[in-house]
């Protein structure tokens, strides 16, 4: 009967620590597979920047096109209509209207700004979710390793007093 309580606590010991040295290296995956998650947000928040930057080009680019456009088709209405377009009303409204159009690309551009501006927030509270999730996986991980060894520690001092005291 010694004997066989001998053999259980070695094997409980050593049954304990292979159960945590498996939970050390799921810690650790899983701080792997979460880094990699947030990685992937931060390679899809830097491909969101490019396609803020490029539409608001495309739109810069056709909303010249068209008040181009519509400055010309204000000036051939005017001269149609026999005024004069180097003075007076003609010539302020299409001042005023040059004036506008660049007021509206400037708010489309801090628009812009700002939304790439959110998409690299993102990233940094995505790097810093990583490196937080990193470490705290790392922390379990070890954790898990110390307890590990404390029980194979534990369970062989344990299986030496009983060897001891039934075979002295």
């Amino acid at each position: 009967m010694t004997a066989i309580a001998i053999a259980a606590t070695a094997a409980s010991s050593l049954i304990g620590f292979m159960g945590n040295m498996a939970a050390s290296q799921t810690a650790s995956r899983i701080g792997a597979a979460n880094a990699a998650l947030s990685d992937f947000d931060i390679q899809v928040a830097d491909h969101n920047k490019t396609a803020i930057e490029q539409k608001f080009q495309l739109d810069t680019e056709r909303a010249d096109i068209e008040f181009k456009g519509l400055q010309a088709e204000t000036a051939m209405a005017y001269r149609f209509r026999g005024v004069d377009l180097s003075e007076g009303t003609p010539l302020d409204m299409l001042t005023r209207n040059v004036e506008e159009y660049e007021f509206d690309k400037l708010i489309a551009e801090r628009e812009k700004d700002l939304q790439i501006q959110k998409q690299t927030q993102f990233q940094s509270f995505k790097r810093m979710e990583r490196d937080i999730g990193l470490m705290t996986a790392e922390a379990q991980s070890s954790a898990f390793r110390q307890q590990g060894f404390a029980s194979l520690l534990g369970g062989a001092a344990k299986t030496a007093i009983m060897y001891e005291d039934a075979y002295g």
